[in-house]
């Protein structure tokens, strides 16, 4: 694996870790210093943090009264929580471990004013 590519690598890691802490906003960058006479490369690393998100509403389509009630006991985001944008998709990979769902689609909605961030599962 090339050096910028580790570099790319880290940097998407590290971006993760801090989705998982509700920084959904958060940017990291490389810049490079090229040394052309000690033939050198030093990276700055430029980063923004952003805002945190907590968890707002959770939505659920297309199940019954009784399954939605059981997916709501299920999920453990509660509204106001830090968001962990991880969380929704390792929940849907469960469902799917489980043999519980024929999920259409995910989303997530972020609302920038209220820094929450809404998540919609249609079954």
């Amino acid at each position: 694996m090339a050096v910028v590519s580790k570099i790319e690598y880290g940097l998407n890691k590290a971006t993760s870790a801090y989705a998982r802490q509700g920084y959904i906003e958060a940017k990291m960058r490389a810049i490079a210093d090229l040394d052309d006479a000690n033939r050198r490369v030093l990276y700055h690393l430029a980063f923004t943090e952003g805002p945190q998100y907590r968890m707002g509403s959770l939505l659920i389509t297309g199940m019954t009264e009784n399954e939605l009630r059981k997916m709501e006991e299920k999920w453990k985001l509660k509204p106001g929580d830090v968001y962990d944008a991880s969380y929704p998709v390792s929940f849907h990979e469960e469902l799917i471990r489980q043999k519980r769902t024929k999920l259409s689609s995910l989303s997530t909605k972020p609302d920038q004013t209220k820094q929450t961030v809404d998540v919609v599962f249609t079954f």
